[in-house]
């Protein structure tokens, strides 16, 4: 197994300072349950705060994604929640994070992930990253007060579970290149807050399509209990996938109802 020469919460704050991201209020954990857990208790307890807040943790005992899935967080990854002031929408923050993220790892190791719809990076077959957005609501307003933006990414090369292992890389591993986690933790942070808001709505949901590794394919699609084969042909501004049975009926889905696996990977 790899290791870095110095991950802790001085070399993070070190990165952040570099990127000019000083009023980042930075938390760091030897392990936690979940950072998006941890930080959505306390932002409930004491309120969110006025400025950029991140949680990171060296290892996750109850790391989660989507539809609660499992994520295995060993002492290798990259576990980090920033708590998001803008308000884009749930799935479609989570794509536009993805574009962020993709870009991020490419800048510091020269690999081009994938992104799987909505909210995984691939490297080849297997996944690299995952990201969990949800939301804060106001108890008062009842309305979306802030977003927590949680990513996981598997950097360093370790042993997963076997189940894990057939199914996960590494950057390490996929690209060859052992790179800074507080380097990398910084530069996630650093886009989402600062390159982000730049950008419009319009550009980074084409940036999303061009990495899809869906998008031509055909799918086996389920949804609740029904089943069935469809080819992806767009994903809409709303981050929703497009695809058209083998019927010839179009559908589009949702990310919170559905989950998409290529064909070929069945």
């Amino acid at each position: 197994m790899s290791k870095d020469i110095d991950y802790s919460r001085d070399s993070i704050r070190q990165e952040l300072d570099k990127l000019g991201l000083k009023d980042v209020k930075l938390s760091f954990f030897e392990e936690i349950g979940s950072t998006n857990t941890e930080m959505k208790a306390c932002c409930l307890s004491f309120g969110v705060p006025d400025e950029p807040s991140l949680f990171v943790a060296r290892r996750q005992s109850a790391g989660r994604g989507r539809l609660g899935r499992r994520f295995e967080s060993p002492d290798a990854g990259i576990y980090m929640s920033l708590l998001f002031p803008y308000d884009f929408g749930g799935a479609q923050l989570t794509a536009y994070v993805a574009v962020m993220l993709a870009e991020a790892i490419e800048e510091l190791s020269g690999l081009s992930p994938d992104i799987k719809w909505v909210n995984d990076l691939y490297a080849g077959e297997k996944k690299l990253a995952g990201i969990l957005c949800e939301g804060i609501i106001n108890p008062e307003t009842l309305k979306l007060s802030a977003s927590v933006i949680g990513i996981g990414v598997n950097v360093l090369k370790t042993e997963f579970s076997k189940e894990v292992s057939e199914i996960a890389t590494s950057v390490e591993e996929a690209s060859g290149r052992v790179i800074s986690r507080p380097e990398l933790v910084a530069l996630i942070t650093e886009k989402i807050l600062k390159r982000l808001p730049t950008l419009s709505k319009s550009e980074l949901m084409e940036k999303y399509k061009s990495k899809s590794n869906l998008l031509g394919e055909m799918l086996k699609i389920t949804r609740g209990d029904e089943n069935f084969f469809a080819r992806a042909i767009d994903i809409n501004e709303k981050a929703e996938l497009i695809v058209v049975k083998e019927t010839g009926e179009r559908l589009v889905l949702n990310s919170g109802e559905v989950s998409a696996k290529i064909k070929r990977e069945i």
